[in-house]
């Protein structure tokens, strides 16, 4: 299983349900209608898990169209001002993590979680 470390802000805003777009300057393989890893930046624990439902690429330019699902145009055009795609992940059936677990250390915002450390996803 893939995940996917959140600022915890934004992580809560996926959680209420606010936030249903995860936005990315890079397509991430093999995710595309499986359930992934949710973690906390903050906390440094895996806190839900969530499907993604779609992957939506789209100009930087556009990225008000999308508003009302990633709820963060301003800091995504200034994050990825040199970027001139971007992708959206639709995240559905997000559920909190039943046990929260630590996620693997590394440098990278994606992580692979061995089948044998999910618990209650």
């Amino acid at each position: 299983m893939k995940g996917l470390k959140i600022n915890d802000y934004w992580l809560k805003k996926i959680l209420s349900k606010y936030k249903t777009m995860e936005v990315r300057s890079y397509r991430i393989r093999d995710v595309l209608g499986e359930r992934i890893a949710l973690a906390n930046t903050k906390t440094q624990m895996i806190e839900a898990y969530a499907t993604v439902k779609e992957i939506v690429k789209f100009p930087r330019i556009d990225t008000a169209k999308y508003d009302k699902e990633h709820r963060a145009t301003e800091s995504i055009l200034e994050r990825y001002a040199e970027k001139e795609f971007l992708y959206g992940y639709r995240l559905r059936n997000v559920q909190e993590a039943q046990e929260k677990i630590p996620y693997p250390k590394h440098r990278s915002s994606i992580f692979t979680l061995a089948e044998t450390n999910i618990i209650g996803q």
